[in-house]
């Protein structure tokens, strides 16, 4: 038998090499725009991204499937204030900031009429107040 030639091995194992690293080419060739992506973008200077403002609205009503609206959310005399609205067009649940800034969350009956008040006053001290049918308090705990 001939006994194959000692450079053999040798050819074969750069052909090996050859084809592995033609492998590794194309997959950095194709993984190069997200390693740039992932080591250089994300560098960016704040300066060179431009912030768009996506929506930009003095007040934002949601409808209902009949038409009917039932959230509002809007700065009414200077105030941040979201309202949730039955069916009938009454507003059931409101919370937003008052003039000062405090918080505040305020739950009515089907009349509109405010029945508890959760919110935080002056010197950060949490209130809470519960009210009758006529609007009179009757239980506060500050």
């Amino acid at each position: 038998m001939l006994e194959p030639p000692p450079w053999a091995d040798l050819a074969q194992r750069l052909h090996a090499a050859e084809r592995q690293s033609r492998w590794l080419k194309y997959t950095l060739f194709l993984m190069a725009p997200l390693l740039i992506y992932i080591f250089v973008g994300q560098e960016l200077p704040q300066q060179v991204v431009r912030k768009e403002t996506l929506v930009a609205a003095d007040r934002m009503e949601l409808f209902d499937e009949h038409g009917n609206s039932r959230m509002y959310m809007r700065v009414y005399s200077g105030v941040p204030v979201v309202q949730l609205v039955d069916e009938s067009g009454m507003p059931r649940l409101s919370l937003g900031l008052r003039y000062d800034d405090s918080p505040f969350i305020s739950l009515s009956d089907v009349a509109g009429q405010t029945r508890a008040s959760l919110q935080i006053g002056a010197g950060d001290q949490p209130a809470l107040k519960l009210f009758d049918e006529s609007g009179e308090p009757v239980f506060s705990a500050n």
